[in-house]
C-alpha cells in the first residue's frame, strides 16, 4: 500500500487539493496549526454570534468552478448574498450595484471547509516546523518536537512567508516562495443593539484607514440579534499599525466607519478585532514549476483570501491541480523518489472582482516542458542530452501513466467527481507527445 500524503494547511487551497487524491482511494493526513479549518475563511464565533472576519464572499465565472458551487449549493454548503453595494471615496457614499453573483457559505464563511474536510484524519493544534525527505518518503517535524511519517507526497497549502520555511528540501521553491511579500490586514467586528439606519450592506472604501466595510447580519443564516458589521482596514494603513494594541485599532476603525456611514452611529455593545498577518500578496504571482534531479516539485499560486472582500479561485484552481497533479501522481505505483508539492498562497490580490480561473488555464507545467529540440548528429535525429531526457523506457513508462491517468479523469467525469475534459485531452495530447519523444531515442 502506497504510504499516505500528507497536507499542511487545511484552508480552501489544502482542503481542495485533497478532494481528487482522497475520491481515489489515497490516504491523505492533513494538519493545520489551528484549532479548526478554513485559514483565512475560518469564521469566529462570539457574543454576537458567528462573524467572518477573513474571506467575505467568492464569485465563480470559470465554468468548472460554476459546476463545484452549484454542488456546494444543493448541499447547503453556501447561499447567494445580495448586498446593497456602495463605493466610499472622499468622504462621499455612492451607490454601486452591479449584476454579479456573490456567494457565502452558510451559516457562516467556514461552513465550506468545514463540510470539505468531513471525516479527513486532521491534526489541529499542530504547527509544522520542518519537512524533510528520506531514502523514499517524507517526513514532518512539529514545534513539540513530534515526528509524523512517512508520506509518499507532501503538499504545502500556506501563506507563501509560511511555505518558504518548510521548503528547505525544494531550494527553487523556498526561493520563489520566499520572494512573496504579504501585505497585513486589521479586521474589526462592531455590534450594535438597534439597527443602523443605512441601506448599506457592503461597501469599498477609498482614500480611508478602512477598505471594505460588511453588513454581517445581511449574510444568508447569520445571526441577527445584534447589528453586526464586519470592517478591513487599508494595507497600508495595517502595515503603518501593525502592532497596534487591539483596543486602539478598535477605536480607530470605529471612527472612520462613522465617518463615512452617512448615519448615526452609537457606541457599539460588542468589538472584536483580528489580525491577519497575511493577508494579501503586495503584488500578484503566478506559478511555475521547477524540476529537481531528486525531487518534482510543483508550487500552485492560489489566493486564498483576498482581505479586503472576497475569496479568489482557491477552490477551481487546487481541485483543477490535484486532478492534474496528484492524481497523476497517485498512478505512480512505488515512486522511486518521494515528491514535495508546494500550494503556495500567493495570488490573492487580483482584480475588485477576482476571477476563479484555473492555474492551467495559463500556466500549466505540462505546457512549460518544451519540446525536445532536434539536430542533426551523422545523419540522424537526436533529442536533448540524456540527462534531461532519461531513457526510452522511462519515457515510455511516463507515456502510459499519463494514460492511465487519463482514463482516471474520464472515470471521475462518469461518475460526477471534477469533470474536467480539457484536462483529460492534454493528458492525452501530452501521451502522444512523449510517444513521439520515443521514437527518436
Amino acid at each position: 500500500m502506497n504510504a499516505p500524503i500528507a497536507i499542511i494547511g487545511t484552508g480552501i487551497a489544502g482542503l481542495s487539493a485533497a478532494q481528487a487524491p482522497h475520491a481515489a482511494g489515497q490516504n491523505i493526513e492533513l494538519f493545520d496549526k489551528s484549532r479548526g479549518s478554513g485559514g483565512r475563511m475560518a469564521s469566529k464565533r462570539s457574543d454576537a454570534g458567528s462573524l467572518d472576519l477573513g474571506a467575505q464572499y467568492f464569485t465563480a465565472r470559470d465554468r468548472r468552478f460554476v459546476e463545484v458551487v452549484q454542488q456546494w449549493q444543493a448541499r447547503g454548503w453556501v447561499a447567494e448574498w445580495q448586498p446593497s453595494l456602495y463605493n466610499a471615496q472622499d468622504g462621499q457614499l455612492s451607490a454601486s450595484p452591479d449584476e454579479q453573483l456573490r456567494w457565502v457559505g452558510s451559516p457562516r464563511m467556514s461552513a465550506i471547509t468545514r463540510a470539505m474536510l468531513g471525516a479527513l484524519p486532521v491534526k489541529f493544534s499542530c504547527r509544522i516546523t520542518e519537512v524533510f525527505r528520506g531514502d523514499r518518503y517524507w517526513s514532518l517535524l512539529d514545534a513539540e518536537g513530534n515526528s509524523h511519517g512517512p508520506f509518499s507526497h507532501v503538499i504545502v497549502a500556506t501563506p507563501a512567508p509560511q511555505a518558504s520555511a518548510l521548503l528547505a528540501a525544494a531550494p527553487k521553491l523556498a526561493g520563489t516562495a520566499a520572494s512573496v511579500i504579504m501585505d497585513p490586514t486589521w479586521a474589526v467586528a462592531l455590534g450594535f443593539e438597534r439597527p443602523l439606519d443605512t441601506r448599506v450592506e457592503g461597501c469599498f472604501v477609498q482614500d480611508s484607514p478602512l477598505d471594505w466595510l460588511a453588513r454581517n447580519r445581511s449574510k444568508p443564516g447569520r445571526d441577527n440579534h445584534l447589528d453586526t458589521w464586519v470592517l478591513h482596514a487599508s494595507s497600508a494603513w495595517s502595515r503603518q499599525n501593525l502592532d497596534m494594541p487591539k483596543e486602539a485599532v478598535i477605536e480607530q476603525l470605529h471612527g472612520a466607519f462613522a465617518e463615512l456611514i452617512g448615519c448615526a452611529v452609537p457606541a457599539p455593545s460588542f468589538t472584536l478585532a483580528h489580525r491577519w498577518l497575511y493577508a494579501r500578496p503586495a503584488q500578484a504571482h503566478q506559478w511555475g514549476h521547477w524540476p529537481t534531479p531528486t525531487s518534482a516539485c510543483t508550487p500552485v499560486a492560489t489566493g486564498a483570501c483576498r482581505a479586503a472582500s472576497k475569496v479568489p479561485g482557491s477552490a477551481a484552481k487546487m481541485l483543477h491541480a490535484a486532478c492534474s497533479s496528484t492524481c497523476n501522481e497517485h498512478a505512480r505505483q512505488a515512486p522511486s523518489q518521494p515528491t514535495q508539492t508546494a500550494v503556495v498562497e500567493m495570488d490573492g490580490r487580483a482584480a475588485a472582482e477576482s476571477r476563479a480561473s484555473f492555474p492551467g488555464d495559463r500556466t500549466d507545467p505540462r505546457r512549460a516542458r518544451q519540446r525536445p529540440r532536434r539536430r542533426a548528429a551523422s545523419g540522424a535525429h537526436t533529442t536533448q542530452p540524456a540527462a534531461r531526457l532519461a531513457s526510452t523506457a522511462r519515457y515510455r513508462a511516463l507515456a502510459a501513466r499519463l494514460a492511465l491517468t487519463s482514463k482516471a479523469i474520464a472515470c471521475d467525469a462518469t461518475s460526477g467527481r471534477h469533470h474536467l475534459p480539457t484536462q483529460e485531452n492534454q493528458y492525452q495530447t501530452y501521451t502522444k507527445h512523449l510517444t513521439c519523444i520515443t521514437t527518436h531515442l
